[in-house]
């Protein structure tokens, strides 16, 4: 089905059609700024508006759409979601209450194609074909609710990006915060950008719907009612809680330290999850006369054989005295490039690499005992005493803050989205997703003993606390170097 102007020809001149294309509104400083930033600078070519619940994130990308299309006659653009049904109901919706209809030459339902009198083409598509985006030429692109989409086809849209009667080839993306994700990851820290130059090119903007003056005082009160983690995440569009995160006890600001040498004479582990396709991971950590975890190394890399990674792990252990690995029970059961059990893999190369055998064990694979004893770790004990601040209130495991990757996933670790149509209360499963080295943390603190807040400290009378050489290390360290550790 074709809708089509009979009179064929434009009610409003050029110089009109970005002045009048959208309805009369005063923007909101951040709409304005992303409006800015999208349309002007030159600077930024990938822009995120990441806002809370009535902070405008649909409207001003409608308007943004719009005025980049009237900026390039003949030109081509698409406006997205995840799926066609979703961006038909709210996207869609939206678009064409901003839409002044003079300005449309052409709407072709059947291919969800509009075309306005500049000649300027709009593509509305779901995303859940990445396929048909290959074959795409855009002078820019508008994904909603990108929280959806995976980052696969983010990247597949950043390379249709040659059309060239775009004066500004750009792509821009509205959603709610979802915590750390690919978006945070790469819009934020720049994760699986080339380099700094690259990420330079990547704005977030982030609206907190306190920012919008102009909605209705009743809704802000319901807004206003809401506390802790949902305030948090969809009135304050912060990254730090999500739906569905499994370790939203996991604090910078208390769990994460500065480096500094471990002591020989304490407990270490490692633990190793392998995969070939995927990420092998490993995670080196030490334990403290009073039973502290420090994790202190980690590894990942995609793409590689037992060989290449056992070679890694050598070279990064050096001289240190590993007590035992732990590795994925599943390595005794799936075979390797060179036919044999990946476990055997790994001893034999050790022992070609060393001349040692490595002290290898099987470990505790129960994910779940596995999150609850994570958690149990992470608490803070009102009673116990932080080692480095030395106030009460710690946790039983510390990270050193060069750990990016496993502090990244132990962040992002969410659990499976469950089906609406499930009848029945489904088991609830982690994501399996950017977990490898969440994977060995969990191994790791499988192999320790569990403990229960409430009598954790019955073992470490306050006087052994004073004896401590952990104490005292840390005590030295801080007073020759208080550069290197966290202001808490």
């Amino acid at each position: 089905m074709t809708l089509s102007n009979e009179q064929n020809q434009p009610v409003l001149t050029e110089e009109q059609q970005e002045k009048n294309a959208v309805l009369e509104f005063e923007p909101l400083p951040k709409q304005e700024l992303f409006i800015e930033k999208v349309l002007d600078s030159p600077r930024y070519k990938f822009v995120w508006y990441v806002g809370g619940f009535g902070s405008g994130k649909t409207f001003i990308g409608s308007h943004t759409a719009l005025r980049l299309a009237l900026r390039a006659p003949n030109g081509r653009g698409l406006i997205a979601r995840q799926t066609l049904v979703d961006l038909k109901a709210t996207t869609m919706k939206t678009f064409w209450e901003v839409l002044d209809r003079r300005l449309v030459k052409k709407w072709n339902k059947t291919e969800n194609l509009l075309t306005l009198y500049n000649g300027h083409e709009i593509y509305f598509w779901g995303l859940d074909d990445i396929e048909k985006l290959k074959s795409l030429e855009l002078g820019w692109f508008w994904i909603d609710e990108v929280n959806e989409v995976d980052e696969m086809t983010f990247n597949v849209l950043k390379g249709r990006l040659r059309n060239k009667t775009q004066p500004k080839r750009c792509g821009f993306l509205t959603s709610n915060s979802e915590g750390k994700n690919w978006t945070y990851q790469q819009f934020v820290r720049g994760k699986g950008l080339r380099s700094l130059a690259d990420h330079a090119k990547f704005l977030t903007i982030k609206a907190p719907s306190t920012e919008n003056i102009h909605l209705p005082e009743d809704y802000l009160e319901v807004l206003n009612s809401y506390t802790g983690d949902l305030h948090s995440r969809y009135v304050l569009a912060s990254f730090d809680v999500f739906e569905g995160q499994i370790f939203p006890d996991l604090k910078r600001d208390v769990h994460c330290i500065k480096p500094f040498a471990i002591p020989d004479e304490w407990l270490k582990i490692g633990g190793i999850d392998h995969g070939e396709r995927n990420p092998t991971a490993f995670n080196w950590a030490a334990v403290s006369p009073r039973g502290d975890l420090y994790f202190y190394r980690e590894y990942s890399r995609p793409d590689a054989f037992v060989d290449e990674h056992c070679k890694n792990l050598v070279e990064m252990t050096g001289n240190e005295k590993i007590d035992y690995w732990l590795i994925d029970p599943s390595a005794k059961s799936v075979r390797g490039k060179t036919g044999k059990k990946i476990d055997q893999e790994y001893r034999e190369e050790y022992k070609k690499l060393t001349g040692k055998d490595l002290k290898l064990r099987y470990a505790n694979n129960d994910v779940s005992a596995g999150i609850a004893r994570v958690h149990r770790y992470l608490r803070v004990d009102p009673q116990r005493v932080h080692p480095i601040t030395k106030k009460e209130g710690a946790p039983r495991v510390f990270f050193f803050d060069t750990l990016t990757t496993t502090l990244d996933e132990l962040e992002g670790y969410k659990w499976s989205k469950q089906s609406p149509t499930d009848e029945n209360d489904a088991k609830e499963a982690p994501r399996k997703k950017d977990d490898h080295n969440v994977d060995c943390v969990r191994y790791i603190i499988m192999s320790r003993p569990d403990i229960t807040i409430g009598t954790a400290l019955q073992r470490f009378p306050k006087e052994d606390k004073v004896k401590d050489p952990h104490s005292q290390l840390l005590e030295v360290a801080q007073r020759n170097n208080p550069e290197d550790f966290v202001k808490l």
